[in-house]
């Protein structure tokens, strides 16, 4: 017999029922079915009449983006970014709720429009929500050029500068002793009480009265390093 230089073991101990060229043709079917459009394991595991789930299939083939890639496939992660893409999105999204959207609205729509985009690929981009709207304001209002709407986000922490003590004790007076989000008092409730930045100093906030406000200790661990509307007095 001939030599063959074929590793004829290595699919030994698969334990599939189904053959590589059964697994594509599923994989075929499927992008058929989505009208041609590309597709992430999660949305595979989702159709009732799949093979295997992508986990067997990405051990069967050695990676997903392998077996995506013999099936003739692209893999929707692997896509290039289009940025002005993801901005156009961003806008649509935001003129059809006629508001900035929060997370968890701009989430529901990437799912609606079937977007290859996530919202980890924004925040990598972009920085934060904020960030983004305040380009795309900015943009609009002919601050800054589309190159400068487009491009990606460096980070550089700015210093966080203290907040003096007669600036505290101002924002506390103001807010009558209490948490913006609960209500606790420090003298009823016997809770610690701080004085904490609105938008963060990570997102450009500064030490201004109107940018600080009242947290007992509990909601403002709870707030970490994000945004939120002041609870009205």
């Amino acid at each position: 017999m001939k030599k063959r230089n074929y590793n004829f073991k290595k699919d030994i101990n698969r334990g599939s029922k189904y053959t590589k060229l059964e697994i594509i043709e599923s994989m075929k079917k499927f992008f058929s079915l989505r009208g041609n459009k590309s597709f992430t394991q999660k949305q595979y595991n989702t159709w009732e009449k799949r093979v295997l789930c992508s986990s067997q299939i990405s051990k069967r083939f050695g990676g997903w983006a392998k077996i995506m890639q013999e099936a003739g496939l692209e893999p929707s992660w692997g896509k290039k970014k289009n940025i002005a893409e993801m901005v156009e999105i961003y806008m649509d999204c935001w003129q059809e709720q006629d508001d900035m959207p929060t997370e968890k609205i701009f989430l529901n729509h990437l799912k609606k429009i079937d977007s290859c985009y996530t919202l980890n690929m924004y925040k990598h981009h972009f920085g934060s929500w904020r960030r983004l709207a305040q380009r795309i304001i900015d943009f609009h209002d002919e601050k800054i050029s589309e190159k400068q709407l487009l491009e990606k986000y460096q980070s550089g922490k700015k210093a966080r500068r203290p907040i003096p003590l007669s600036l505290r004790n101002e924002v506390l007076l103001r807010d009558g002793g209490r948490c913006k989000q609960c209500g606790r008092s420090a003298e009823k409730d016997k809770v610690t009480l701080e004085v904490d930045h609105i938008v963060p100093v990570s997102e450009g906030g500064g030490n201004d009265k109107n940018n600080l406000q009242t947290l007992c200790f509990d909601c403002n661990r709870g707030k970490s390093n994000s945004t939120y509307n002041k609870k009205s007095e």
